[in-house]
Order: C-alpha cells, then sequence, then structure tokens
C-alpha cells in the first residue's frame, strides 16, 4: 500500500509505501503538487491513483490526479481531471476500477460529481442523482458520523 500527501502544518507531497506487515517506508518527498483534501483509490488490479484536493486555502479545489506504479512509484500530476474538488472521497469497484466521489467544488459543498477512474486508469466524469447524494450525507447525519473523506490504496 501506499499513504501520501496531507497537511503536516502546510500542505505536503510526501508519500510512504506500507509493507504487508503494515511497516511504514521512510517519506519520499517532492511528487507532484503539495495539496490536502484529496482521496486515493486503486485501479487496474495493482495500480492506484491519488486525486483531487486543494492547493492553498481550503477553498481552492483541483482536479488533479497522481497515478502510482505496481510498485509504489508516484507520477508527476496530471492536471485538468474533471470537476475541480477537495475533501473528496475515493473507492475502488468492480474488481479493477476506481471512483471520486462527492466532495466539495468551492461552490457547492457535498457536490453531486464523481469521476470513474477505468481499469486503465481513464478518468471521466459523471454527475450522480442528487436524490442519492442527499441520501447518503443524511444517513450520515443520522448515524452521527461524518462522510467518509479518507482512503488507502492497497
Amino acid at each position: 500500500g501506499i499513504l501520501g500527501y496531507g497537511n503536516t502544518g502546510g500542505r505536503v507531497s510526501t508519500s510512504n509505501l506500507i509493507s504487508n506487515a503494515g511497516v511504514v517506508a521512510a517519506d519520499v518527498t517532492g511528487v507532484g503538487t503539495a495539496r490536502q483534501g484529496l482521496a486515493a483509490c486503486t485501479y487496474g488490479g495493482d495500480k492506484g491513483m491519488f486525486g483531487y484536493g486543494s492547493t492553498a486555502s481550503p477553498t481552492t479545489p483541483v482536479g488533479m490526479t497522481n497515478h502510482v506504479s505496481n510498485t509504489g512509484v508516484v507520477a508527476s500530476d496530471t492536471a485538468g481531471v474533471g470537476t475541480p474538488m477537495y475533501d473528496t472521497a475515493a473507492t475502488q469497484y468492480g474488481g479493477n476500477k476506481g471512483i471520486f466521489a462527492f466532495g466539495n467544488d468551492s461552490s457547492t459543498p457535498y457536490t453531486a460529481v464523481s469521476h470513474l477512474v477505468s481499469n486503465s486508469g481513464i478518468v471521466d466524469r459523471h454527475v450522480i442523482d442528487s436524490h442519492k447524494l442527499a441520501a447518503v450525507f443524511g444517513i450520515a447525519r443520522i448515524m452521527g458520523i461524518s462522510p467518509p473523506i479518507v482512503s488507502f490504496i492497497t
């Protein structure tokens, strides 16, 4: 696995590989644009992707992704990907595809936009039915939990 990016008093572009025994490797710094509020998912069965986030104030979203190879190498930025958003969530689905969904786009809290990731890592924008979006966040509020905003690439 791999963990990356975030805020340690300032936005960072640091990543750490995680071994199959859960051991965190040394910091790898400086790959991609430093940002926070992003998410990550797997695709293609053995690769990953970090996506979106905020590079400046919490309300400055970016439409940016970074592919992660099957050996854990983080690629440089791919800019202009879909709708810029931060505080988003991501996961894998269908065995070899991923999805980034919801979050904020600086004008709409909890936007009804998702970005589907193909098994080859191509990102496609998709608008989610707003009734489904309301249901997801309504259930989260009723249960007293925050909507998910963090993911882990396995």
